[in-house]
């Protein structure tokens, strides 16, 4: 018989944490037999749904994992999904007229970029705000540094731009924070937390 793909976890200190830090108390975490590092929080209001990969979770230390988890609480507590379902929806709504009204493959095209140019656009805006979040609320701000050199050399040779240089063009199509910037961050807030 195979593994589960998904396993309940009881982590009853990381629980703990999540709700002292937050206010948000969950009753498990899900842990994805996934090899990739990541996690992800989805649900309705009053029904979290965490889900670690196995490989973040096993190979993270506790301050790592801390800024994974309450990124991700961030994003809930914040209302992202929420948020950007319907702003999303208005979008597409907005792109079904526009093109509606045009016969022009090229003016479809264009609209197809800008409106998804402008949502990349908000979905960094949630990362910028989930990581503000965390930084004031985590523990050791040192967790959120070492978790992203993890990230960045666990994803270097897949993305499609280089995450730990900030261009022009790379803020156009990642929604994600460069991994220097988050380092940056992180950093700015052990010399505020120092003074």
């Amino acid at each position: 018989m195979g593994k589960k793909a998904i396993e309940i976890m009881r982590d009853k200190t990381l629980l703990d944490l999540i709700f002292k830090k937050t206010g948000l108390r969950l009753a498990h975490i899900q842990i994805s037999s996934s090899s990739k590092l990541w996690g992800m929080m989805i649900g309705l209001p009053k029904y979290p749904y965490m889900i670690l990969s196995k490989a973040l979770y096993e190979n993270f230390n506790k301050d790592e994992v801390e800024y994974v988890v309450l990124h991700e609480t961030g994003h809930y507590l914040l209302a992202h999904s929420a948020k950007l379902a319907v702003l999303y929806l208005s979008f597409l709504s907005t792109g079904f007229v526009l093109i509606a009204n045009s016969q022009s493959f090229f003016v479809w095209i264009v609209i197809a970029l800008i409106i998804g140019m402008i949502q990349i656009q908000m979905s960094r805006i949630c990362e910028y705000d989930a990581d503000d979040f965390t930084l004031s609320h985590m523990t050791n701000p040192k967790g959120m540094i070492t978790a992203t050199h993890k990230f960045e050399n666990a994803y270097k040779n897949f993305d499609l731009v280089r995450h730990d240089e900030d261009t022009f063009f790379g803020r156009l199509i990642y929604m994600g924070i460069p991994y220097n910037e988050r380092v940056r961050n992180a950093e700015r807030e052990i010399v505020r937390r120092s003074k």
